[in-house]
């Protein structure tokens, strides 16, 4: 099959990170002028939020995973409710078909994520702790002071690619939410990526989005960047060219990443052999 019978998939996965405190989850949030979000929150980052109007809190769903060293229950529903398929998720532990709250009927949330069309945006809230979550899952038979090895940073790493995957290949809108690692090349140069996992690991995680997007604040004020030459020492990217650090201050938005032309590649190549023939 040629490209040009191929549609452009509208869907667009992105990844927004940066240090603590610098402002991921509100320049995510303000997104609700335009579309619903699915919010997944892990670490509480949900809060900032509670800032929006009142109209826009409305067009945010969210699940709260109250994700910790000893209860890592974002490790187990994140996984399950990326797979197609309708869930149950109780409100009190974010488990997914909680025995306890079922029995009791206590409140439950149906989830179906494959069902969402493109109104939608799933906001993983954030990717750093589900990473965390995971290496807790695998170790919390052990001791506190256990030290994880190669058995447990290879399933980290497998259960990892499985879930990025899932979004990589996902027909629908997602966002991941990350903190940052600096992490040297093969040079010996340092540079940023979002943390998820391991050092190593973290290094990889950008290939799985269409679009990486730092923020960051520099001589108090928010800087954010997104194509490829942005700085050479942080990792940045947009596969439709998208540049956010050449929007003004006051105009910062992610909403340009969604803003694709929704036309198959054939109906753009038949107009353009329309223009060329008049």
């Amino acid at each position: 099959m040629k490209l040009s019978e191929v549609a452009q998939r509208q869907a667009q996965h992105l990844i927004v990170f940066g240090d603590p405190k610098v402002g991921k989850s509100e320049l995510v949030g303000e997104l609700t002028k335009y579309f619903n979000l699915f919010w997944f929150s892990l670490d509480g980052g949900h809060s900032v939020l509670y800032k929006l109007p009142a109209a826009q809190q409305e067009k945010i769903r969210l699940i709260v995973l109250p994700d910790t060293g000893d209860y890592p229950i974002a490790a187990e529903t994140c996984r399950k409710v990326m797979k197609p398929g309708a869930y149950q998720v109780c409100l009190q532990h974010g488990k997914v078909s909680c025995f306890l709250c079922l029995k009791e009927k206590n409140p439950i949330e149906e989830i179906n994520l494959h069902a969402l069309d493109l109104d939608w945006i799933i906001v993983w809230d954030n990717l750093s702790q589900l990473g965390d979550s995971i290496m807790n899952h695998l170790t919390k038979d052990k001791e506190d002071t256990f030290k994880p090895g190669w058995d447990e940073y290879m399933p980290q790493g497998q259960l990892l690619t499985k879930f990025l995957s899932g979004i990589q290949h996902s027909p629908q809108n997602h966002i991941c939410i990350a903190h940052t690692i600096e992490a040297e090349l093969e040079d010996g140069k340092l540079k940023v990526f979002p943390l998820c996992g391991t050092r190593n690991y973290s290094r990889g995680v950008g290939k799985y989005f269409d679009h990486i997007v730092h923020v960051d604040v520099r001589n108090k004020k928010h800087t954010f960047g997104s194509a490829t030459t942005y700085l050479l020492n942080i990792s940045t990217g947009s596969r439709t060219n998208v540049k956010v650090e050449d929007m003004k201050p006051e105009e910062v938005s992610l909403k340009p990443f969604f803003d694709i032309q929704k036309k198959s590649a054939t109906a753009i190549l038949t107009e353009v052999k329309g223009v060329i023939s008049k």
